[in-house]
């Protein structure tokens, strides 16, 4: 469907074709893509293609689908330009064994406001493809965001991250509650920010979350959560973990590191790391709980340990040299992790 108006499906099977829907919308008119309870197999490319461009206002609607046996990505939503829009909701859909990502998302410049709910992603994403990629480039006009909330998902089985979520030089907001992310080929979730100027913040809050397991498979990384800002410059990354359980992962359940350069800037963090579980992350090579590779601190209060390292952050007490954190104690240039 190309600028036809309109898509609704409901209650249909697609198979065996190249990609199972296109959609591309060029104009300025607000249209709707709506397709509920339907399944889209054996297609040797994408299984949903959504592109918005030139001002177009689209509304998605994806609704307890199953996307499966896909060459490249179950869904892709692509859109550009300063005065395009894109807004609504993946939800209740069953995403598997797609040869890329199972969901791929990005954005150069044009607002987005989505939501995945309630959705299973297994085996979706191999190789060096995440279970979720989500990008945000040059999202900077007046009033403009790019927004995404994942609520309630099952995220296991990728070939590299169970999440990947990339932002560029403009406004860009992640909320991750109530997910299960696990057993993923690479980290559990990456979060890379990259601005070579002062640029706008870029805001993430993860609570509620399992993040377990990762690193199984071939997949870089092996990290619970990896938070890469890449040119520190203020306002930066924006992160909260909080009331969230990560353990038994590959590498660090938690890991900060930083790219080429401070400029002389810090961001306007510290990380909020509180009322977590974390324990038991890369035992296998001897590594850390928590990895502060930057000189942002990170409040790591209210956290259980599990019960000896607790015993010893009882016995020692705060702010000491642990076997279990890596921070300003191993490398005064790195921030302090304050437990």
């Amino acid at each position: 469907v190309k600028d036809g108006g309109e898509l609704i499906m409901r209650h249909g099977v697609i198979e065996y074709a190249v990609t199972g829907v296109t959609y591309e919308h060029q104009s300025t008119s607000a249209q709707t893509i709506s397709i509920e309870d339907s399944t889209l197999r054996h297609m040797s490319e994408d299984g949903v293609s959504v592109t918005s461009k030139t001002g177009a206002q689209t509304t998605l609607s994806l609704l307890r689908n199953s996307i499966n046996n896909i060459g490249k990505r179950g869904v892709y939503v692509y859109s550009t330009g300063t005065t395009t829009a894109v807004m609504g909701a993946i939800s209740d859909s069953t995403i598997t064994a797609t040869g890329w990502n199972g969901v791929s998302v990005s954005t150069s410049q044009a607002l987005h406001d989505i939501s995945f709910t309630g959705n299973t992603l297994a085996t979706a994403g191999s190789g060096n493809y995440a279970g979720i990629d989500v990008t945000a480039n040059s999202v900077t006009g007046v009033g403009a965001q790019a927004s995404y909330t994942l609520i309630g998902n099952a995220i296991t089985g990728a070939g590299n991250e169970g999440l990947r979520f990339s932002a560029s030089s403009g406004r860009a907001s992640l909320v991750l509650r109530d997910n299960q992310i696990h057993d993923n080929g690479g980290d559990g979730i990456y979060l890379y920010r990259y601005s070579t100027s002062v640029s706008l913040q870029v805001a993430v809050e993860l609570s509620n979350n399992s993040i377990n397991n990762n690193g199984t498979g071939t997949g870089s990384g092996g990290y619970g959560i990896q938070a890469n800002d890449y040119y520190f410059y203020t306002p930066g990354l924006a992160l909260s973990v909080v009331n969230n359980s990560i353990h038994s992962n590959e590498k660090a359940g938690l890991y900060l590191t930083k790219g080429i350069g401070t400029n002389g800037v810090n961001p306007l963090i510290p990380v909020i790391f509180n009322y977590n579980t974390i324990y038991s992350n890369a035992v296998a090579n001897s590594g850390y709980d928590i990895n502060n590779s930057t000189p942002t601190p990170i409040d790591a209060r209210y956290n259980w340990w599990e019960i000896d390292t607790t015993n010893i952050l009882n016995t020692v007490g705060a702010n000491q040299n642990l076997d279990n954190i890596y921070d300003y104690n191993d490398d005064p240039s790195f921030g302090l992790v304050d437990y």
